[in-house]
């Protein structure tokens, strides 16, 4: 049997070939974006939602149960913005109640409104103690975690629907917790966490533990948000990190394996450096080297760090900036704060390399804490019946599916997620990505992929989608099909 690379070789000459004459043309057109959705958050139970968030008039109050009227603190979505997650303060101030609110939305729609359903229970059904509750993460559609008073610590399984379970902060380490990270390797998750006292935590798959790193003694210094970038497969999976915090601790990073517990160090240099730092509560990362920070007290309320060095990105109207999100791509971001502002940013610049912000009429004028961005529908996909060739080796042979219906633009062949199961749409054998994809007449695209390693002879089932770190946003609705072989 030929070795997979001299296949791989002899492939390319073929399909090469085949390409010509069949008049498939490789894509070069711009890259497509799609409508994004979103809700954002803020105090006395103000939530605000909107299915076309580029247009910050778009967004419209969220009824919540029970006449809510907590401090909603953060909001988090899992990344097909199917479910979605808010915490904050006591739902019911001065009427005693357990503090903390966890709010829950499972995309049920009623009578054209969202529902949301407050959850207060753990996994075996009784009231949680949560205290105030200042942040909280979606790894998935069932996965979330949620960080604040004391250190307190819940996650959850089951899209909620069993409860929350406790996870145990390190001993002596009970302070406040702003901000929560988590990544997946390999059936495995990983995870940070930040707060007061230059607190940041280390979630090793197993336990929370201190993270590495010569963090800052002071009593004051609080760190109050965390996000990273990760990029590679199961054990080799790579973070890059970095967590914002006060005016005197600035901004912290550490990149390596996800399965490690990386040293954090304070940025040094341009990479430490704004022109007017003031207290920074919030951190997006885009890639490994586009970043986005919002701050307070300075109308250089927003910052792009471009590789290179920080760019001040003012949303102008407002000064405090409390709630950031960004696009997969990082060159759109929405910023929320003081007085109920939404501020939107797409790819435009002015003369002087400055985006250019649309602000909202905020209706109500109620501060917003928080705010999550997630593309909008994905554009469904037709498969050809079967994979060309319909029969290859595990680890051996490339095969292509054709399909109909692709979005408009450049797809980028690294991050369509190719999956193989037993059923079509049922739980993956086997997960790759494209190896490339081929433009044909109209909507039409090829996609080939090696034949994963580890798969038993037999029929498997191939779907498609583009993956979180794409821009394409689609999946197929139905499955080609191919035979593995010995």
């Amino acid at each position: 049997m030929k070795s997979a690379k001299m296949n791989f070789v002899n492939y390319v000459k073929r399909f090469a070939i085949a390409v010509v004459l069949s008049g498939w043309l490789v894509s070069i057109a711009p890259q497509a974006s799609a409508q994004a959705k979103g809700w954002a958050v803020g105090n006395e139970g103000t939530m605000l939602y909107s299915d076309n968030a580029a247009d910050v008039k778009a967004w419209k109050p969220v009824v919540l149960p029970d006449a809510t009227k907590a401090d909603l603190k953060a909001v988090a979505s899992s990344p097909d913005g199917k479910t979605a997650w808010a915490v904050g303060n006591s739902p019911k101030p001065g009427q005693g109640g357990v503090p903390g609110t966890i709010l829950y939305f499972d995309g049920t729609i009623k009578d054209k409104k969202q529902v949301w359903v407050l959850q207060d229970t753990d996994d075996k059904g009784k009231q949680l103690a949560l205290g105030d509750l200042y942040g909280v993460f979606a790894l998935d559609s069932t996965r979330a975690w949620i960080v604040g008073q004391g250190g307190t610590i819940f996650f959850t399984n089951s899209a909620g629907k069993k409860g929350w379970q406790k996870q145990d902060f390190p001993r002596g380490v009970a302070n406040d917790l702003y901000g929560v990270f988590f990544t997946q390797t390999k059936g495995s998750y990983y995870g940070w966490a930040v707060g007061d006292k230059g607190t940041i935590l280390y979630y090793n798959g197993d336990q929370w533990v201190r993270a590495a790193g010569d963090f800052p003694k002071n009593s004051k210094a609080k760190f109050t948000s965390v996000s990273g970038y990760t990029v590679g497969e199961n054990e080799k999976k790579m973070v890059y990190l970095t967590a914002v915090g006060d005016k005197a601790l600035g901004i912290w990073k550490c990149q390596g394996l996800a399965k490690n517990n990386v040293t954090w160090t304070k940025a040094q240099g341009k990479e430490g450096m704004l022109k007017d730092r003031q207290d920074l509560k919030v951190v997006q990362v885009a890639s490994a080297k586009i970043r986005w920070v919002g701050q307070t007290g300075s109308p250089d309320n927003v910052y792009q760090w471009n590789g290179t060095e920080w760019f001040p990105q003012p949303t102008g109207k407002f000064n405090d900036v409390y709630g950031l999100s960004v696009s997969a791509d990082g060159n759109s971001a929405w910023a929320v704060g003081e007085d109920g502002n939404i501020a939107y940013s797409g790819t435009k610049k002015d003369k002087n390399g400055m985006f250019t912000w649309t602000v909202n009429d905020p209706v109500p004028k109620k501060q917003l804490n928080g705010i999550v961005i997630r593309p909008g529908p994905k554009q469904q996909v037709k498969l050809e019946q079967s994979a060309s060739p319909d029969s290859g080796a595990a680890d051996v042979n490339y095969v292509s599916v054709a399909g109909s219906d692709f979005p408009a633009g450049d797809i980028n062949a690294a991050n369509v997620v190719v999956e193989l199961a037993s059923t079509c749409h049922g739980h993956a054998s086997a997960t790759t990505s494209a190896v490339s994809i081929v433009s044909g007449s109209g909507d039409s695209q090829l996609i080939s992929f090696l034949l994963p390693a580890g798969l038993d002879p037999g029929q498997y089932f191939i779907s498609i989608s583009d993956s979180e770190e794409g821009d394409a946003n689609f999946e197929s609705s139905n499955c080609a099909v191919v035979n593995v072989v010995q």
